[in-house]
């Protein structure tokens, strides 16, 4: 079995390469793999890709940057989904931290095709566009009015996930709910 490392397409056609294809591939390795307790036997022992039902030996491969030691495997086809959900992630979360009307909970004309881009490769990788807010914990669809990447940093790691603009700052009556 051979490691792989494909390349999805970003909104626009272009690949990450070099520094932000390794950025890309740590953030799935720390984001997108799932714990030990959550896989099968046939998962653990590397049988059977980590995210779907592919049992093929041929298909399977070790995930380029884990150990020799970590049995777990993946069909390209789902790593090639997992990369693609964080690389647009990443376009769509760079952009918003950037952009006034965006980090006000707007979207912008330049922000649409960087969410839906992400929109459909969420749904590829994961089988739903459904995602929860990190402040009101509700779920929504990704590209739901107001909700938007949020990037933050916690005691060990940075922390990918969503929050909808000012709306879920308040919740019930008139209380703020806070992490």
């Amino acid at each position: 079995m051979e490691s792989v490392s494909p390349q999805p397409a970003g909104p626009t056609g272009e690949l990450p390469t070099g520094e932000l294809l390794t950025l890309v591939q740590n953030i799935v390795l720390i984001s997108e793999v799932p714990p030990g307790s959550a896989l099968t036997a046939a998962q653990s022992a590397g049988d059977q890709c980590m995210w779907c039902t592919v049992t093929d030996p041929a298909a399977l491969n070790r995930v380029e940057g884990m150990g020799t030691w970590w049995p777990p495997r993946t069909c390209a086809p789902c790593l090639s989904a997992r990369i693609a959900k964080v690389h647009t992630y990443l376009l769509w979360a760079w952009h918003t931290e950037e952009c006034e009307p965006c980090t006000d909970g707007r979207r912008c004309g330049a922000a649409i095709p960087l969410g839906e881009a992400h929109a459909n490769a969420l749904e590829t990788a994961t089988g739903s566009r459904r995602v929860v807010c990190v402040r009101c914990h509700q779920p929504d669809d990704v590209l739901a009015q107001g909700l938007r990447p949020h990037r933050w940093l916690g005691e060990a790691a940075a922390y990918h996930s969503y929050q909808h603009g000012l709306k879920c700052l308040r919740v019930g009556e008139g209380f703020m709910r806070v992490l």
